[in-house]
């Protein structure tokens, strides 16, 4: 019995905290996020490079691990560029710009934002 009025009492508490945590927050998104993220713990997932294989030799020099990553994603940008490559390189401009106009050719419109609490 004292159990489950502890667990009752702890969560009741825990609530009014965090409700008003959120309350007296500017950015009641982040401040939410933040809470979950501390709450939940779970940790970010990062794995760091310390050493690779370059052409046959075991490198732990940060400049030589990234050089064949930079060497890597550039290769990919100039074969999208030379795949997609018109031989009339100003009408693909101007099929671009026309595209674009097209899309956006209405203002965006007016945002009303107005603030809410947990409850709503």
């Amino acid at each position: 019995m004292y159990c489950r009025i502890l667990t009752s009492v702890i969560k009741l508490a825990k609530k009014r905290y965090y409700n008003s945590i959120l309350t007296c927050s500017n950015n009641k998104t982040k401040t939410a996020w933040n809470i979950i993220k501390n709450t939940s713990n779970i940790k970010p997932y990062t794995q760091n490079i310390t050493s690779i294989n370059v052409n046959g030799n075991l490198s732990f020099n940060g400049q030589i691990i990234a050089e064949p990553f930079n060497k890597y994603f550039v290769s990919i940008v100039q074969n999208v560029r030379v795949n997609n490559h018109n031989a009339n390189a100003s009408s693909n401009h101007e099929n671009l710009i026309s595209y674009l106009s097209r899309a956006f050719n209405q203002p965006i419109p007016t945002l009303s934002l107005k603030c809410i609490s947990i409850k709503k």
